[in-house]
Order: C-alpha cells, then structure tokens, then sequence
C-alpha cells in the first residue's frame, strides 16, 4: 500500500495522519516562465501601488495632508516588512517542518502578531500620528494608521499563505492574484476618495489586501489541507514562533524604520518635502522589488534545501544582483535623461519642476540604496537559514543608529536628497556586514565582483545613452528634442547591452521564452571571463533542482 502524501508540504503521512519519520518536503526550482510570472505580478503590484501614489498626487497635490498620509504609511511598511520576511524565513520552517502542523501553527502566529501591532496603529494611533508629523490638518495620520492596520492584517495573511504555496510550486496563483490586488486597489481608491479624501487610498490598500488574503487562501484549501487548533497549536509552539519571525524579521523592520526615520526628518525640512522623498523612495523600492526580491522570493525554497546551500546561495545572489544592474541600470538612465516631463505631467500641476528636479537627484542618491538592497538580499537568506537571527537583529538596530544622526546631518547640509545619500551610506555599510557573515573568506571575491559588474553597467549606460544626452544638451530640451533622445537611447540599449552583458540578455529572453528552470552552475572562480560570475544557462530536465 502506497503511502500517503501531504498535498501542502509533499510529506509523507502515516496511517493516523502524521508525518513519517525522515520524510521532508518537496521543493522545487520555478520555471523561467513561472518566475517570469511572479516577477510580472510582484512588478505590477508596486507599479500599480505607484500610479496609486501618482493619482494621490494629482488629486491632492503635495501638502501636509499628503505628508501626514506617508508618514503614516511609513509604519505601515515597517509591519509589511514581516511579510517580506515569511517568504524567507519561513521556507526553511515549511521545507524542513511538520506539514500541515507547521502551516497552521504560522498562520494562527501570523493572526496573533498583527494583533499586537494594533496596539500602536489603532489603539495609539493619535499619540503616534502626532509624533510622526507636526502639521497634521484633520487628524489624517490616525485615520490613516488604522485603515492600514487592516491593510496589514491582509497583507501577512496572503504574504504567509504565499510563502506556503511557493514551497509548493503554485507560483501562477501567487503571480495572478498579485497582479489582480494591485488593480483592485487602485479601482476602490478611485471609487471613495472623492467623498473620504487621501484616506481613500489607504481604503484601497485594505481592500487588496483583503482580496490577496481570501485568494491565497482558497487556493491553499484546494489542496486538502485544514486548520486543526486543537490538534496543531499550543500557546508555547505560537510563542516560540512569534518570538522566532519577529526577531528573524530584525533586518527588513531595520531597513523600514530607516524609512521612518528618514521621511520623519524630511518632514521637518519644510512643507510637502516629506511627500518629495515618498517618491523617490517609492521609485528605488519598485527597482528593487521587480527585481532582487521577486529572485529571492522564487528561489529561497530550492536554496534552502540545497545540498551546497551557502555556495549556491552565494551564486545566486551574484545572479540576482546582476540581473537587477542590467534591469535597472536602464530604467534610472532614462529617468535622468528625460524624466522631468514625464513626471511633471504625471504629478500634476501642484508638483513645480524644481520639485521634479528633486525627486530626481533624491532618486541619484538612492542609487546606493538599490544596489546595497540587490547586493544583500541572498547573503540574509544564508544568515536566516544558519540562524543567525541576533546577528541580524544587532546589525539592524546598528543601521537605525547610525542613520538617525546620518539623516539629521544630511538633511542639515543637503535638504532630502542628503538625507536619501545618508540611507544609502548607511544600507551599502550593513550590506558589507552581511556579505561578510554570511559568505566567510569568500566574501571579498563577492563584493569585488559586485563592484566589478556595477563599474562595467556604469561604462554601458554611458556609451548608450551619451548620444541622447549630447542631443539634449545641443539642442535644448523641447518635447520633441526629448522624444527622439528617448527613441534614440530604446534603440540603443538592446544592442550595447546583447554585446556588453551577452550571457545576461540572453538569460533574460530564455526566462521569457522556455519553461524550464533556469539555474547558475556553482563552479566558476574569479579567475574566467565572467567577473567572478557565473555563466547563466538554463538547467535540462533532468537536472537535481535542489542543486539551483
């Protein structure tokens, strides 16, 4: 008689429904295509949370309104941290866990712990609100903080259920239902704000996440799985896991409390530049989520359970930072060179150009950000799967240190594009820190080669864009001047990049393209002719996906 087996983790089950001894979960490397799909659902929510913040821009203009809503906000991005981090802390708990007991024991730990969080959002919100701006007409800030407490509740719950169904493989739903909240959020925002305000974008944000939450979780029914409280839970096992994803979240609540941090010193630089930063920093993240992220969130199951998990771990974070250079090198390059008219029309008439001309070099000065971001990503999921949470947690609170008086001083010479260099100075500091725990002797080669690979994206920007640059420049930037400087550099880029980056471009068309795995062999030194990189090559079928 065939055993039977657990649909959530892929385990074996016994006759009375527990877990056979030595038997793990299933997990296994996502296609081209399905990381593709991911990448286009996670890409769409952040775009589509972008033209959200544009349509609160052209709505509401820039204000101390404004500024109170993203300040609120910013707390509500500290708690969504927890969701970035379940979908890697959590993998190894589901691969290497009790099955169906694991799956409910993280939900039910979920619930509790947004529980605690409304004690700041909801129950203090007024006292909160005050602290986090000066100037708050209407009482905008607590309204805001507890609309997006139940944005939060929704957000963890799909972000844990998400987790689950990756270690599962089901990546189409997760990339679909992504997709669907951020259009869903965007439509109820359009539908209230005109009779509740800026709150309405907050309304908006609730409503996709109540979406993602029940999506996920039919789509986890559907496999057979069903809470059992009594069976799976005990107050100790939901304490000890609480105490486990909070303190293993240390490092993604550090990078959002920079955030705090950084937009509550804005806000006390003048008017409406607490909103200036918003966008800029809203800009970065998206670079920084369609890219490094989505590769972190697809591939953190298979590298989990790799037999050489630090040296995969390693490559693939060699990968994913590349891949973001390539993806966002471009997309930055083009902001700079045409991006005022693009982002004046799209603010609106209560954005001048001067203030569109500082949420541009605000976004320069994050370039160090994004990098430092793309660079760190896969040396924390190494650390998190080694359990070095205090680590983490001691290099998070250094961060938040060491950037309050870096924030205050840069804001103090520079406005907020010194406090946007400050974030960066802090997060490439704490990026080196974790290269360093997580990869050992090897990490001097990583970082070498990370500087190698930013300094040649650097050299291709320039050859392809110095012509639309030398146009606009000639000639003036008119509307049609940038038009063809914009064309010209869409034609150039493809064509420098096939040359410059070959292996990478082609990489990016075979994800597209094909429906197997995509993988990086673990065996290239420093010393080929790839910049200490790997070369990328798609796996064959019958290629062991626990070695990606």
């Amino acid at each position: 008689m065939r055993p039977k087996v657990d649909t959530v983790s892929g385990m074996q089950l016994d006759s009375d429904g527990g877990i056979v001894a030595g038997s793990r979960a299933i997990t296994r490397t996502p296609t081209g295509r399905e990381t593709a799909l991911v990448a286009l659902g996670q890409g769409a929510l952040m775009v589509l949370g972008g033209v959200l913040a544009l349509l609160v821009a052209q709505i509401f203009g820039k204000n101390a309104k404004t500024d109170a809503f993203f300040a609120a906000y910013g707390v509500y991005a500290v708690g969504l941290t927890f969701g970035q981090t379940f979908r890697l802390t959590a993998v190894s708990r589901l691969v290497h866990g009790e099955g169906p007991a694991t799956v409910t024991r993280l939900l039910v730990t979920v619930s509790i712990m947004v529980l605690a969080v409304a004690i700041p959002m909801v129950v203090l919100a007024d006292p909160l609100g005050h602290l986090l701006v000066t100037a708050d007409p209407g009482g905008i800030a607590p309204t805001v903080l507890r609309i997006l407490w139940i944005a939060l509740l929704g957000q963890l719950l799909a972000a844990m259920l998400a987790t689950v169904l990756a270690v599962r493989g089901a990546f189409t739903i997760i990339g679909v239902g992504t997709f669907l909240s951020g259009l869903l959020s965007i439509g109820t925002f359009l539908a209230v704000e005109s009779s509740v305000g800026v709150e309405g974008a907050a309304i908006g944000l609730a409503a996709s996440a109540a979406w993602m939450a029940v999506l996920f979780a039919i789509a986890q029914l559907r496999t057979g799985w069903r809470p059992s409280l009594s069976r799976h839970v005990s107050l100790r096992d939901v304490g000890a896991e609480a105490g486990h994803l909070t303190l293993a979240s240390a490092t993604f609540i550090g990078t959002s409390l920079a955030y705090v941090i950084c937009v509550a010193v804005a806000a006390r630089l003048g008017k409406g530049e607490a909103t200036l930063f918003a966008y800029a920093y809203a800009l970065a993240a998206i670079l920084v989520g369609v890219t490094a992220n989505v590769t972190a969130m697809v591939r953190s199951p298979a590298l989990v359970a790799s037999r050489d998990r630090a040296r995969d771990t390693a490559t693939a974070g060699l990968w994913s930072f590349r891949f973001t250079l390539v993806l966002a090198g471009p997309v930055l390059a083009m902001a700079m060179l045409v991006g005022r008219p693009v982002v004046s029309v799209a603010l609106g008439s209560g954005f001048s150009h001067k203030d569109v001309s500082t949420i541009l070099v605000t976004l320069l000065c994050l370039v160090g950000w994004i990098l430092a971001s793309a660079g760190g990503i896969f040396a924390v999921v190494e650390l998190l799967a080694r359990g070095e949470l205090r680590a983490l947690a001691s290099l998070a609170a250094g961060l938040v240190t060491v950037l309050a008086g870096l924030a205050i001083a840069g804001g103090a010479i520079a406005g907020i594009e010194g406090v946007a260099a400050a974030l960066s100075v802090a997060m490439i500091g704490a990026t080196l820190l974790q290269l360093r725990w997580a990869f050992g002797a090897e990490w001097r080669g990583d970082a070498v080669a990370m500087v190698r690979a930013t300094a040649r994206e650097v050299i291709v920007l320039a050859i392809a864009f110095a012509p639309s640059a030398a146009a606009l420049l000639t000639l003036g930037e008119t509307a049609a001047t940038s038009v063809a400087a914009a064309l010209t550099a869409a034609v150039l880029v493809p064509a420098v990049y096939r040359v410059a980056w070959p292996r990478e471009y082609q990489a990016m068309l075979a994800l597209m393209r094909r429906s197997r795995p995509v993988a990086l062999p673990a065996s290239a030194s420093a010393s080929d002719d790839t910049d200490g990189y790997p070369p990328l090559e798609p796996l064959s079928h019958d290629t062991d996906s626990s070695a990606a």
